[in-house]
């Protein structure tokens, strides 16, 4: 089995899926930039790190080689670009069947509680209309 996650930055979450798969699974970390990739003696044998940048097509050498994707926290990279084209450099990675797991934090489904916390809040949406980042969702579509 073969699994990427791109946007990896540390690798956290590789890390911790490495602690429950056979070290014949081969775990991929990319991210735009080497900065904040761990050290290679900190890496089980099966892990490995690589720069890539997901808004542009992927390298061939890794079209279809995954079996799963995994995506954590990308609502904040789209800035006004279209999410379609990950969604598409993802399927490009994924093997026949494979799957998708992307994790995203629902920023707008809170219970706010306390007067600093409101006024917070309150500030949050404009905030995010001046950046370009919308964490909107829409139940039920």
């Amino acid at each position: 089995m073969k699994i990427a996650e791109l946007g990896t930055g540390t690798g956290v979450w590789l890390f911790e899926v490495a602690k429950y798969l056979p070290l014949t699974t081969q775990l991929d970390g990319f991210d735009i930039s080497e900065e904040q990739f761990p050290l290679k003696e900190q890496c089980p044998s099966n892990l490995r790190f690589g720069i890539m940048d997901s808004f542009v097509d992927p390298p061939t050498s890794l079209v279809v080689q995954y079996d799963v994707v995994h995506l954590r926290m990308w609502t904040s990279n789209f800035r006004n670009r279209d999410s379609g084209v990950i969604i598409h450099h993802v399927i490009e990675l994924l093997k026949p069947g494979g799957f998708i797991q992307w994790e995203e934090a629902d920023l707008t489904h809170q219970v706010v509680v306390g007067e600093k916390a409101k006024q917070f809040e309150a500030g949050v949406d404009p905030l995010f209309d001046r950046v370009g980042l919308n964490y909107s969702i829409k139940l039920g579509t």
